[in-house]
C-alpha cells in the first residue's frame, strides 16, 4: 500500500504544482501549458506525440482527476465531521468518534460522539506513522488493537504525529482508527498521504 501512497501524491501533485492545493484543479492545469512536452524535441506537443504516448497521457490525466476528486471529497467532508471509531489507548475499549480537519487543513482531530471531548489530535505536517494495522508486526497489532479487537484488523490504521505539542496540548497525537470497511480505510489513507505531503510543503522549516 505504501507503493500506492507513493504514486498517488506523485500523481496529485504533477498535475497541480502551480496552485498547489489539495482539493480543486487550478485554472492553469486546465490549459494546454501544462500538458507534458516529448523529451529531446522542440515540435509543438501536439505533434511530438505518438499515438502511444498520446493514449498515455490520457490515462494519467484520468488518473489525476481522479485522484484529486478524491481528495476533494474527502477534505469536504473531514471539514464537517466523519464518523468513525477509535480504540482507546489504555484500555483498548472501542469509542464512537467523529474526525474533523480544522480550517487551515493543518490539524485532524478526534472527538468523543457522545462527549464532544477532544480525545486525540494529529499534525499533517508532521505525521510520523500512518499504516494499516495488519501490515505490523503481530505484537503491535495485539498491542494497538487488543485480542477482542482482531475482527477488525484489515479496517483499522494507525495515525500517529510529532511536532508541535503545545497546541495539541495534552491531548495523544497518536490513535488508532477502525473505519466502516476496507474500502474506507484504503481511502482515508491515500487522502491523508496527500494532504500530509501538501502541509509539509507549507510547514516553516
Amino acid at each position: 500500500s505504501s507503493v500506492f501512497f507513493c504514486w498517488a501524491a506523485a500523481m496529485f501533485f504533477a498535475s497541480c504544482m502551480v496552485c498547489r492545493h489539495p482539493t480543486t484543479p487550478c485554472n492553469s492545469c486546465s490549459s494546454s501549458t501544462c500538458a507534458p512536452q516529448a523529451w529531446g524535441s522542440s515540435a509543438p506537443p501536439t505533434e511530438a506525440r505518438t499515438a502511444s504516448f498520446s493514449s498515455g497521457s490520457d490515462d494519467e490525466r484520468m488518473k489525476k482527476d481522479k485522484l484529486r476528486e478524491l481528495v476533494h471529497n474527502f477534505t469536504a467532508d473531514a471539514l464537517r465531521g466523519v464518523e468513525c471509531t477509535i480504540i482507546e489507548r489504555r484500555t483498548l475499549t472501542k469509542v464512537e468518534a467523529v474526525y474533523k480537519l480544522d480550517h487551515s487543513v493543518s490539524w485532524l482531530k478526534f472527538t468523543g460522539r457522545s462527549s464532544g471531548a477532544t480525545l486525540a489530535a494529529v499534525q499533517l505536517s508532521w505525521i510520523s506513522r500512518l499504516i494499516s494495522i495488519q501490515h505490523l508486526p503481530v505484537y503491535e497489532q495485539e498491542d494497538f488493537l487488543g485480542k477482542s479487537n482482531v475482527k477488525d484488523l484489515k479496517r483499522s490504521l494507525l495515525l500517529s504525529s510529532g511536532g508541535d505539542t503545545t497546541s495539541a496540548g495534552r491531548v495523544p497525537q497518536s490513535v488508532t482508527v477502525v473505519l466502516q470497511d476496507v474500502k474506507e480505510m484504503e481511502l482515508f489513507l491515500t487522502c491523508v498521504e496527500v494532504l500530509r505531503l501538501y502541509a509539509a510543503m507549507d510547514a516553516p522549516v
